[in-house]
Order: C-alpha cells, then structure tokens, then sequence
C-alpha cells in the first residue's frame, strides 16, 4: 500500500517558494544594452542554431550580450560594507564603467576615481583617499590620521544584492525561516 501524500502546503514553503521567485526576477529598469561594434553579432555562438534552416520551434531565444564595463569581474561584488575606527560605517558602491567607487559617508556621498597602486585598489580624489586589499582598508584624509575599516562580509552580501535589485530575501532552515 502507498503512503498518502499530504495534500496541505506549509506556509514555510509558500514562504520559500515566494523568496525564490522573487529573488529571481529582473531589475524593474534594466539599462539597455551598449551597442555593438560594426560587423558584431548579439547571439553568443552557443546560443546560434546548428542549422539556419531549421524551425524555430527549438531555437534559443537569443539576447544582448552584457555591455562592457556592466558586470564586475569575477569575485567583486558592486557594493561593499566597511566597519571603521571610532564606529563609522562606510558604504562602497563599485562604478565599473567609470573605474571608480562611490563612498557613502556620514557627511554625504563622494565620488574617488581609480588610482595607480603598488598592491590592492586605491581611489582618490586628492583630498579623501581610500585603500582596499582583501577584507581591510584604510580611509585617509588630508591632515587627519588614517582610519582603518574591516569589510562586514555579511552586509557587503546584502548590499551587492540589492544592487542587483533582490528586494526580499529568506533565510534559515525549517522551522525558522525568515524573510527579510
């Protein structure tokens, strides 16, 4: 004899189950794409038909190629947390088309362009200057003595993915799941 299967839905898998759906949909405004260089095509090779002649009833739909500069290299995440001396929290925001950052502070936002380093990323804009390498940094500003920060991991996490437009997050295993 087969057993029953349970024909009611936990309200912690809807809850899964709507945490997954929506961390999967795109940004609500997603930047078109740059155009191509002369001669270029839009459908990566694997995605081209074996055979032209062919329906398409199987074909893949193909779509634009991400613009240069639109995606962080492998590893980097588009927005960062840092934890600094004397309780200041730093947001970092990567501008990858700009070789830059966008650093939120408590006095506002500001904008450090890409420097030239000997080790790690440096942005600076002559009068503020940040100093990445790994999961430290160091914040330094004209006539003050520098200020070290540590990434929070976690945060960083949470940052980049509502960059990449996550609005609802779900965490935590049966029965404590949560959502965010």
């Amino acid at each position: 004899m087969r057993p029953a299967l349970p024909h009611a839905i936990t309200p912690v898998a809807l809850i899964a189950a709507f945490s997954l759906a929506t961390a999967c949909k795109p940004r609500d405004t997603p930047e078109p794409p740059a155009p191509l260089p002369q001669g270029s095509s839009d459908v990566a090779p694997s995605m081209a038909p074996a055979d032209s002649t062919a329906g398409t009833a199987g074909a893949a739909v193909p779509t634009p190629a991400p613009a240069a500069g639109d995606e962080p290299p492998e590893g980097v995440l588009r927005a960062y947390v840092w934890n600094c001396e004397g309780g200041q929290t730093l947001r970092m925001k990567n501008l990858f088309r700009e070789s830059a950052i966008t650093l939120e502070m408590h006095e506002g936002p500001r904008k450090l362009p890409l420097v030239v380093s000997a080790s790690g990323a440096k942005y600076s804009d002559g009068s503020l200057t940040f100093w990445t390498k790994g999961g430290t940094a160091t914040l330094e500003r004209a006539g003050e003595p520098a200020v070290q920060c540590q990434e929070d991991r976690p945060e960083s996490i949470r940052a980049d993915a509502r960059e990449r437009g996550v609005r609802i997050r779900g965490t935590g295993n049966e029965p404590g799941w949560m959502v965010e």
